[in-house]
C-alpha cells in the first residue's frame, strides 16, 4: 500500500511539474524559441544552452518547454473529447438496447481491432498536418474502449431493483 501511495505522489508531482511548465513557459524559457541564431546552429549542450542548439541556432531548451504547452493542451482536450463521445455513444448503446445496440457494438468492435498508432497515422495523412487533425485522428481512435465502460454501466443499471419498480409505477424510459 505504501509503494502505491509513492507512486501516485510521484505521477502527480511529475504531471503538476509538467502543468507548471506549460503554463509558465513565457516565465520560464532562457531564450525566445523562435529566434534564428545560425552563429550558433548543431552547437553542443554549453552554460548557454543547456541542451544545445538546432540546425537554425534555436535553443532546444526553450523549444523543449514550449512545445510542453502544446502537449500538455493536446492531452486533456483529446481526453475530455474522447470521454465525452465515448460516454454518449455507450450511454445511446446502452439504453437502447436490441439491435441498436448491436449495432453500435459491431462498429466499437471494429474500432477497437484497429491498431491506435496505426488508425491516427492514416487519419492524419487524410485530414494534413496540423492540432486539429490530431485531435480528431486521437478522439476517433480512442473512443471506443470508454464507450463499452459506459455501456456495461448502464446495462448494469437498467437491470436493477429500482429501475423495474420505477417501471411499475409508471415511469417511462
Amino acid at each position: 500500500m505504501k509503494k502505491k501511495r509513492v507512486m501516485f505522489i510521484l505521477a502527480l508531482a511529475v504531471l503538476l511539474a509538467f502543468l507548471f511548465v506549460g503554463v509558465a513557459a513565457d516565465l520560464i524559457a532562457p531564450w525566445d524559441p523562435n529566434a534564428v541564431d545560425m552563429a550558433n546552429s548543431l552547437a553542443g549542450p554549453s552554460r548557454t544552452h543547456w541542451l544545445g542548439t538546432d540546425h537554425l541556432g534555436r535553443d532546444l531548451l526553450s523549444r523543449l518547454i514550449y512545445g510542453s504547452r502544446s502537449s500538455v493542451f493536446i492531452a486533456f482536450f483529446a481526453t475530455g473529447c474522447t470521454l465525452l463521445v465515448g460516454m454518449t455513444i455507450g450511454l445511446v448503446s446502452g439504453w437502447l438496447g436490441g439491435w441498436p445496440d448491436q449495432l453500435i457494438q459491431s462498429v466499437v468492435n471494429i474500432f477497437q481491432g484497429i491498431p491506435s498508432t496505426a488508425f491516427v497515422v492514416a487519419v492524419l495523412g487524410l485530414l494534413g498536418p496540423g492540432m486539429r487533425s490530431l485531435l480528431i485522428a486521437i478522439v476517433v481512435s480512442s473512443w471506443a474502449g470508454f464507450s463499452r465502460i459506459v455501456r456495461n454501466q448502464v446495462l448494469e443499471v437498467r437491470e436493477q431493483h429500482y429501475i423495474e419498480g420505477a417501471r411499475a409505477m409508471g415511469a417511462g424510459g
